[in-house]
This record gives C-alpha cells, structure tokens and sequence, in this order.
C-alpha cells in the first residue's frame, strides 16, 4: 500500500514550486491518487464548455442524440487517464516522457506543436473569461477598447498569479474550488434550463444524413475534450510516490476531467435549443435575474481562470522542455504575453468560434497519432524509464541516432497524413469526407491506428533489445536540465 509522506519544501501550497521539467526525486514524491480527481474537475468547469454543446446541437442533431454525442465523445478522457499513467515512474512532465519515443533532440517537434496547442486553449478560455469582464464594465456604461484591454489585462494577471505557485497549490485549492465552482454552475444551469425546447429535433444535417453527422459530432468533442489534455496530465501525476496504483491514477484523472466536462457539454447543448450557447455570457446573462447577473459574471470569469491554470502551468513545462533554461514559474509569464496576443486576435481580428473550429482541425492532425505513439511506447516499455537519460543533453537510452528516433517521426507523420485524409472542418475538408464518407471525420481514429500501429511496427524489437532499465537513484537536487 503506497504511503504518503509529507510534502517536500519545493512542493509546498502557496510556494513557488521549485522544480521544472527535472526529475522529482523519490525522497519527494507524497500525495495519493485520489487528489488528481480534484485536480481535472476543477479545471474542466470552465463555462466555455458550453460552447462545445452549442457546437453539437448546430451540426443538426435533435437534442437527444447531441447528448449521447457528448458522452460518447468524451469517452476520451480515458487517453487523458491511460497518459497520466506513467508519471510516477519518469519523475517528469508528458511533453518530457514523450524523449522516450521520439528522442530527446526529436522530441522538439511534437514538443513545439503541445507548446502551442495549450496555448491556444488558455487563449480560448482567456477570451471567455476575458468577454466576462468586459460585460462588467459594460453594466456600468463602460465600454471601448480601452476597458476591452483593461478586461484582458486583469484577467492575465489573475490566472497568471494562481499558476506560478505551481503543482502543490494546484493540487490542494483545486478540490475546494470544485465545490465553489460546481455549485456556482448548478446555479447559472437552473436558470438556463429554464429556456429550453425539450422537444427540439432534427435540423439541417452538417452530413449527408444522421449518422454521418452523429460521427462529426463525436469527433468534435472528443478533439475538444480528451484528446485536448492527452499532453499534459503526468504533469500531475508526477510527483506521487513511485509505487501508486497505476490504476487508480488513470482512474482518478479520467473521471475528474469526464463528469464535469460532459455534464457541462450536455448542458450546452441543451441550452443551445433555445438560447445562443455560442456567447453563453450573453445569453445566459440575458435570462438571469438583475440581482444575479453581477454574481454570474464573476462566476464565468473564475471559471475561466481555474479552467487556464492546468494549461498554464503545463504550458511553462512545454517550453522549458522545447530548451528555454530559464524557472518554470518565469516561462509562465512568457507564456501569459503570448496568450493575451492569442485573445487580441480572437477578440479583435477574428470570429471567436470560427477560430476554434479551425484551431481544433488543426490540433487533431499532430496530437492523434502523438498520443497513440506516446501510449504504445508506454505499453512497449512496460511502464519503466530511465529518467536521468530522459534529460540529457547527449548519449543515453533515448539518444538513439543523433538525438532523433527517425522511426517515431515517420510514424507521426503517417499518422498525420492519415488524419488530414480523413478530416471534415470547416478549416479543411478532405475530399474522401466530402465525397465517399458522405461528410463523416474519421480524423483521430485515423490518425491514432496509423501512427500508433506504425510506431509499433518499428519500435517493438529495439525496445525488447533495450531490456528493462532499472529506476535509477535521483539526487534531490536539480537534474540535468529544466531546474526550477
């Protein structure tokens, strides 16, 4: 049975984290598996959620079938839960663990695209939170782009502040911000599910029939739910000791992220019957009684922040991780300067929803079959790493030729062509969709039996001549790069 211990001084609530991407000694690891629960719900409470919903019930469904959309599709997060699986046994963060695959020097490629990936997730939540306060301002006759910047500004600093404090805060205000958020959340839906067409049917198909659409549907929220967080939960998992329960791990994280994101989607869609899920601060705004709507904008703007401060954090490891020497807590506001330019074009240049849309075609295509890479090196490995050669600079187990495993990039690559073969966005639409599959996106399954099968294909025999590496002895100071 796996024993928690005190948690270490550089890992302590409202203190900055002291560690990066470097290895977390097992003089450290404390915690129990049950907190990553708290950890994913939390951060999947965000009201932007809604939207996702809204993006169903606009694809034609009736209502019923764009709920059962959402639980299927979010049947994704058991990636996210499988991903967190091996956190304990590298001592580091996802983006890290994937050297293991791809090499450390190949690793840069995949690493770049989570960097931005995550990115464009805080600019989306950043836009929500940010449209929020604006409407704040706006209820008391101050509107403009100057007060439109001030909102921006505001909401950065916010999240930035909870972020830089790092895993440990994370871990412990998390699960009491899931009660505050939760029951904030039944609140606003009592008065949303007060306009809503429990009768709503079939509309104009996005496919070429029922099931073509229902497919689309799935697709789409399991790009912007699971699939999404496949990068970054050993990120969280990381420091709890060597021996947990990898099971009770995959199960904790799939089922903090799963309840609160599905409840939330479905919610969206079922709002979207009648109401313009699409601005859900508008729109719910709208109906709620004057001496609530101050409240349910304070509500949507700590949602927000809470649903960015996973991405953050993750965000400042990725970056570390793409070679960036500098403290983890500082590429967070490196990250945060790049995020608020995100929000600038979402909020000024362009649609907001159609820069989601395209943002998610473009994810699936790297983070399909990176995943499915990521999880079969796993499986292939037997969950064991030799976490000192993760970080190094040259040589080790993962050195392969020069820093790169050529055999992972060929079958991420495959992966990706397989995914853009089989894509229906409004981005880019394959002809194999638009004709043969009758506007059905096949995009990450695709994506994941190509590259996954691919990798498997050319790693299965040199990782069985490797052997099993021994967990190695990490001394508790820093490792060989991404200290602090």
């Amino acid at each position: 049975m796996t024993q928690a211990v005190t948690a270490p001084e550089s890992d302590r609530p409202f203190k900055v984290e002291q560690r990066g991407i470097d290895i977390v000694p097992d003089s450290e690891r404390h915690g129990n598996p049950r907190e990553l629960f708290w950890i994913w719900a939390a951060s999947l409470m965000g009201i932007v959620d809604l939207v996702i919903g809204a993006v169903v019930i606009s694809l034609g469904l009736s209502l019923w079938a764009a709920v059962a959309a959402v639980i299927i599709g979010n049947l994704s997060y058991i990636l996210v839960g499988l991903v967190a699986m091996n956190g304990p046994a590298a001592g580091t963060s996802t983006i890290v663990i994937s050297r293991s695959a791809f090499g450390v020097r190949g690793n840069a490629v995949p690493t770049f695209f989570s960097w931005f990936t995550i990115l464009c997730w805080e600019g989306v939540n950043a836009v929500v939170g940010t449209l929020a306060l604006i409407s704040i301002f706006s209820t008391y006759g101050l509107n403009g782009n100057v007060y439109k910047a001030l909102s921006l500004i505001i909401f950065i600093v916010l999240m930035v502040a909870w972020a830089i404090f790092g895993h440990a805060t994370i871990a412990s205000i998390n699960r009491i911000m899931t009660y505050v958020i939760g029951i904030a959340m039944c609140i606003v839906l009592a008065y949303g599910f007060q306009h809503v067409n429990w009768n709503y049917g079939w509309g104009h198909l996005a496919g070429s029939n029922k099931a073509t659409t229902f497919v689309l549907a799935v697709m789409i929220v399991a790009a912007a739910n699971g699939l999404a967080f496949t990068n970054m939960p050993a990120d969280y998992s990381r420091y709890l000791p060597r021996d947990a329960s990898r099971t009770k791990i995959a199960l904790y994280t799939a089922l903090g992220a799963f309840l609160p994101a599905t409840i939330l989607n479905a919610a969206g869609a079922i709002i979207g019957t009648k109401l313009n899920a699409f601005d859900p601060v508008g729109s719910l705004a709208a109906v709620m009684p004057h001496w609530f709507h101050f409240l349910f904008l304070l509500i949507a703007i700590v949602s927000m922040i809470w649903a960015n401060i996973v991405n953050t954090y993750s965000s400042g490891l990725n970056l570390q991780a793409i070679g960036i020497r500098i403290a983890r807590y500082k590429t967070v506001l490196i990250d945060a300067v790049v995020a608020a330019g995100f929000v600038c074009y979402a909020l000024w240049i362009s649609n907001f929803v159609t820069s989601l849309e395209n943002f998610l075609a473009l994810m699936i295509w790297w983070i399909a079959p990176w995943t499915a890479i990521y999880l079969v090196d796993a499986y292939l490995r037997r969950f064991r790493y030799r976490g000192e050669d993760l970080l190094r600079t040259g040589g080790g187990l993962y050195w392969f030729r020069d820093g790169v495993n050529w055999g992972a990039i060929a079958a991420l690559v495959l992966g990706a062509g397989a995914a853009v073969l089989f894509t229906n966005a409004t981005l880019f639409a394959s002809p194999l969709t638009t004709g043969p599959l009758g506007g059905m996106d096949w995009s990450i399954p695709a994506g994941m039996i190509v590259g996954g099968l691919a990798y498997y294909l050319l790693a299965r025999r040199s990782i069985a001549r490797e052997g099993a590496p021994a967990p190695a002895a990490v001394p508790a100071t820093g490792a060989a790069e991404g200290v602090g």
